[in-house]
């Protein structure tokens, strides 16, 4: 991270000022866009917020070590746990929204702590969480608004603020993933696309259903390497089946991402804690069939979601879909890419952000 701030960056004459709290990699070097769907939001997040009348100036979102020298009128933050070393900058008025990618954050640390418990019970290993128990919850009460990647599910989570002021922003796919060839298609075919941790996203759950299901291929492409203590509980089953296939991170605009697209059917996330999973997004991008959680933040004739994140039920579930007929599995990929083009593209994000703005500054 860069501790640095980007100081009105669509260079405009505005009479106030926003302070956008999120990260500067987009506006200080040339990156490869397609790496994280927020290295281009957060450019169009800052044009959209000028086009209301505001000097943007970017800082990243954990820096606490920024030298400002402004009051602002409006924050746009990704960050409330540091709120308290940005106060003193604000104006008394000052509009505050929560730019949130995620659901509320004692409901993700309580979701966690329940998957954890229960990889303990089946594998007696203690693995360590991604989120602390939170105390910014209080935080998120004083902001005006929060702009919120997610459906109503993620929006209940946030039991304790007022739902009418949260505004519901629509995440992006891809299009030039875009694949309409389904000839070499195989329904036993799952591709797990994650970052971290693995538990939160339920690849221990897919692990073991895998290696006891030896006619389904998993292809694992997550950053499990530096999660050494579950690559440990788990060698067996991710390093050693014939089935499971231990990719690791992967470049979405590389030649062997576009080969697993072109076999694997399905993109399969059991998550137990989303905003709106850019990874599912990712996968419908390239014409797989989604098969996810109810906590992925999609709707349900959008995906198909698991009935629970037993794993009994994912094995049933998946077993289900690998006997699925070529020309099903034809048929729904080119609805997964449709769904990504008419609901989750660029124009779709620009427009829930414009939405957002105006039922914010309206109030």
């Amino acid at each position: 991270m860069y501790s640095q701030i980007c100081e009105n960056v669509n260079h405009t004459a505005w009479e106030r000022s926003c302070l956008l709290k999120y990260i500067t990699e987009p506006f200080i070097k040339e990156i490869t866009w397609h790496w994280h769907q927020n290295l281009w939001q957060a450019r169009e997040l800052a044009k959209i917020v000028g086009e209301f009348g505001y000097n943007v100036d970017v800082i990243n979102y954990n820096d606490s070590s920024v030298q400002l020298h402004k009051k602002y009128d409006l924050l746009v933050d990704n960050y409330p746990q540091n709120l308290h070393l940005f106060e003193k900058f604000l104006q008394a008025d000052c509009k505050k929204v929560y730019y949130s990618t995620t659901a509320a954050p004692n409901w993700q640390y309580c979701q966690e702590q329940a998957r954890l418990e229960a990889l303990y019970a089946r594998r007696g290993a203690r693995l360590a969480p991604r989120f602390e128990r939170s105390s910014y919850d209080k935080n998120i009460a004083c902001y005006d608004a929060i702009f919120l990647f997610g459906n109503e599910l993620t929006r209940s989570t946030y039991t304790e603020y007022p739902p009418e002021k949260i505004f519901l922003i629509k995440n992006t796919g891809y299009s030039f993933l875009a694949d309409m060839d389904v000839t070499c298609k195989d329904s036993h075919a799952f591709l797990f696309l994650a970052s971290h941790t693995q538990v939160l996203k339920g690849l221990d759950l897919l692990l073991e259903v895998f290696a006891k299901n030896k006619d389904l291929t998993l292809l694992v492409c997550s950053n499990f390497a530096p999660e050494k203590l579950f690559c440990k509980v788990y060698e067996n089953e991710l390093f050693k089946q014939p089935n499971i296939l231990p990719i690791g991170f992967i470049d979405i605009g590389g030649e062997l991402f576009k080969k697993i697209t072109r076999v694997a059917s399905f993109v399969v996330l059991p998550s137990c804690t989303e905003g709106m999973a850019g990874s599912v997004l990712t996968g419908m991008s390239a014409g797989l069939i989604p098969i996810v959680s109810r906590f992925c933040g999609f709707n349900e004739e959008e995906v198909f979601c698991f009935e629970d994140c037993s794993v009994e039920c994912i094995a049933k579930t998946l077993v289900h879909f690998s006997k699925q007929s070529k020309e099903w599995i034809a048929a729904q990929s080119m609805r997964a890419i449709k769904t990504i083009q008419t609901g989750y593209n660029a124009e779709d994000y620009s427009a829930s952000v414009k939405a957002a703005m105006i039922k914010l500054l309206a109030e």
